[in-house]
């Protein structure tokens, strides 16, 4: 069937399919609403794999609520298109010794009922992060602040807790002299985190609202007020959210949309059909799907800032040989991984995704280069594995691999088991598979040999990779230890902006991945397809991963 036959009977499944919903109407399939009466269309149609449970800057973990808060809430600083900061509620700023940042707020920052934010807005909002009682996941992300970490491990369970956390409260180092200038030191100089303020757990909230609302706010559209360039205008639970443009918003000049639609579609298929009818401008599709849009708009394959690898315990003796853990990286074929996957990835050349650092730090991906081929190299991987055999003067070996228990790790289990088994002569693979927060907590704890898992960005940096392999690091679940790795990121820390430090990162990616203490896998691709009009949205790799500020319909008039 041709693509105009498969675009008729997607077109009739999907007027079924979203029959009866008020908030969602179909859309044209060939030119967006208002074209075809000479109307300048500003309004778009976006899938949304999954629905916000809350956006309440300071608790949500969701990506689907990044997504919305990024649009609707400023930080500090925004991102511009390389990921450099960019002037956001703040107008200005200075950095005295690489710790002690003044931010300057424009005077005319607006919350959307008209109320200015203030300095005060940023302190309540990170103080209410950090409080011990309320368990914040992403709180250590403002442990870069002077005493944050402090406040936010004392355990409320404790004799004198709340004595304790007045004191340790009043230490946390932020400052507001007055209402447009905020102060700020930290621990120690860290280049990254100028551009960390942008992310949605440094959002502003405006202390009299949250009280006022409680468990309401961040859960109902009247229960919050907004300083982006949106607000959210509808909220349905179950089918999505509405957007409309902050007249508020300092900076509402620059915002060309009238309305935008959030429709909850977590499965990839429907979201294509919904896409084919016209009623999604731009979605999420499967990867394999890909080849089938690029003559109906424009596919964007978006790599994400995520990193799948086999981690190695080396408290378990036959590990810390080198050559066994060497012949194990050499005898993965990564390209087969990916196309196991159906397009939904790309091999790892190395541990820190070709996403990290693209813009500022482009000079580690120069420097590091590929580390890791795509395909197998089974000559060297059977060199290095008999050499371990001789060691260990036995001809079996016998590993046990620890996977996740959804499809996607047993799948990508399977598939190890049987590309190791087969590389290495003797090399007996046994799967066990357990629940995914189960298997985070045994490998915390050392209990295991190998395992599958995956980490991802916190920050815009090959740091937030690198550095969780120090000796000292509680992340290092490898156990591995090496004086020369640790030396190589004190030196990147003490660089500060110098562009030496991606020298001594790029070695250290190297150094990290020849010793084969971890072997990369994969990078999770997602795949976005999105109509020929859709113009000026950004996609960025973290936080607040879609930026819709200067986003615009773009319509070509057909030729007489």
């Amino acid at each position: 069937m041709g693509s105009s036959g498969r675009r008729f009977v997607t077109t009739m499944l999907t007027i079924t399919l979203v029959a009866g919903l008020g908030l969602f109407k179909p859309r044209p399939a060939v030119q967006p609403a208002g074209a075809l009466a000479g109307d300048p269309p500003r309004e778009l149609t976006l899938g949304l794999p999954a629905e916000p449970q809350s956006l309440d800057s300071t608790f949500t973990a969701s990506q689907a609520a990044f997504t919305i808060l990024g649009n609707v809430m400023e930080g500090l600083v925004r991102l511009g298109p390389d990921g450099t900061p960019e002037p956001g509620v703040a107008a200005s700023w200075e950095v005295s010794d690489g710790v002690e940042y003044t931010f300057h707020l424009r005077e005319e920052a607006r919350w959307s009922d008209g109320r200015p934010v203030t300095s005060h807005d940023f302190k309540y909002a990170w103080l209410r992060v950090l409080d011990p009682t309320r368990a914040v996941t992403y709180a250590y992300q403002l442990y870069y602040i002077r005493g944050a970490q402090e406040y936010n491990t004392l355990r409320p369970d404790a004799p004198g807790f709340a004595q304790a956390a007045e004191e340790a409260r009043a230490k946390v180092a932020i400052e507001t002299p007055d209402d447009r200038t905020l102060k700020v030191t930290l621990v120690e100089p860290t280049p990254q985190w100028l551009a960390l303020t942008a992310f949605p757990i440094y959002y502003p909230v405006r202390e009299d609202v949250a009280e006022a609302h409680g468990e309401r706010y961040g859960r109902e559209p009247e229960a919050m007020v907004y300083n982006g360039p949106f607000v959210v205008a509808e909220w349905t639970p179950g089918e999505g959210l509405v957007l409309a443009p902050n007249p508020a918003y300092w900076d509402a000049d620059q915002v060309r949309l009238e309305r935008v639609t959030f429709r909850t579609v977590p499965d990839g298929l429907q979201a294509a059909r919904l896409y084919e009818a016209g009623v999604l401008d731009r979605t999420v599709i499967p990867g394999q799907l890909a080849a089938s849009y690029g003559q109906d708009g424009e596919v964007i394959p978006l790599v994400q800032p995520v990193t799948w690898y086999l981690v190695l315990n080396q408290r378990q003796g036959k590990l810390q040989d080198p050559d066994l853990r060497r012949a194990v990286s050499l005898a993965v074929d990564r390209r087969e991984l990916v196309r196991r996957l159906g397009g939904d990835a790309e091999p790892a050349a190395g541990l820190v995704p070709p996403v990290i650092a693209a813009g500022p730090g482009q000079r580690f991906r120069q420097l590091a280069g590929p580390v890791l081929s795509s395909t197998r190299s089974l000559e060297q991987a059977r060199e290095h594995w008999q050499a371990a055999l001789d060691r260990a003067e036995s001809s079996t070996v016998t590993l046990t691999l620890l996977i996740g228990d959804s499809p996607l790790n047993q799948q990508n289990g399977q598939a190890l088991q049987e590309m190791l088994q087969e590389a290495l002569p003797g090399l007996t693979v046994e799967l066990e598979t357990v629940p995914f927060s189960t298997l985070l907590e045994r490998t915390r704890q050392g209990e295991y040999e190998l395992a599958l898992t995956l980490t991802g960005a916190e920050y815009d940096d090959p740091l937030t990779f690198l550095s969780n392999w120090t000796t000292a690091s509680p992340f290092n679940d490898a156990q591995w230890i090496n004086l020369d790795y640790d030396s190589l990121v004190r030196r990147a820390r003490a660089a500060g902006e110098d562009p030496s430090r991606y020298e001594a990162l790029a070695e250290a990616e190297r150094l990290l991945l020849s010793e084969a203490a971890v072997i990369p896998l994969y990078h999770p691709v997602t795949t976005v397809i999105q109509k020929p009009w859709v113009r000026g949205v950004v996609d960025r790799p973290l936080g607040a991963d879609l930026d819709l500020k200067g986003a615009w319909v773009e319509i070509t008039a057909p030729a007489p």
